[in-house]
């Protein structure tokens, strides 16, 4: 597992959505809780703790909240760990729409 620094936001594939600390998702995994910070098609970023990481794993399988109520399932690398943020790359990209409905919720909250 990588301890760097990820990618510059201009080099990504995709471009991501990030939220305000009151509208974070909740990515379950491992029966542990994890705030979504920032996330597109392609991954997402996570806050941890050290007491929190999947510690036997560098592959993350688990569930996305979204506060709309939309759930999806992710399977992803841990591509990255800086502190208390973890960078996870999907296996299979998110739907598109799941994307859009996440941003038109965030613009009107």
């Amino acid at each position: 597992m990588k301890h760097a620094e990820p990618r510059h936001p201009e080099r990504r594939k995709h471009p991501r959505l990030t939220y305000e600390v009151n509208q974070r998702p909740i990515l379950r995994a491992y029966d542990r809780k994890y705030h979504v910070i920032n996330i597109s098609k392609g991954g997402i970023t996570i806050e941890s703790r050290p007491d929190s990481l999947p510690l036997t794993t560098s592959r993350l399988e688990g569930s996305i909240m979204f506060l709309g109520g939309e759930i999806s399932e992710i399977t992803g690398d841990i591509v990255w760990i800086i502190g208390d943020k973890m960078g996870v790359k999907f296996s299979n990209p998110l739907p598109g729409a799941t994307i859009s409905r996440e941003h038109s919720r965030i613009e009107k909250a």
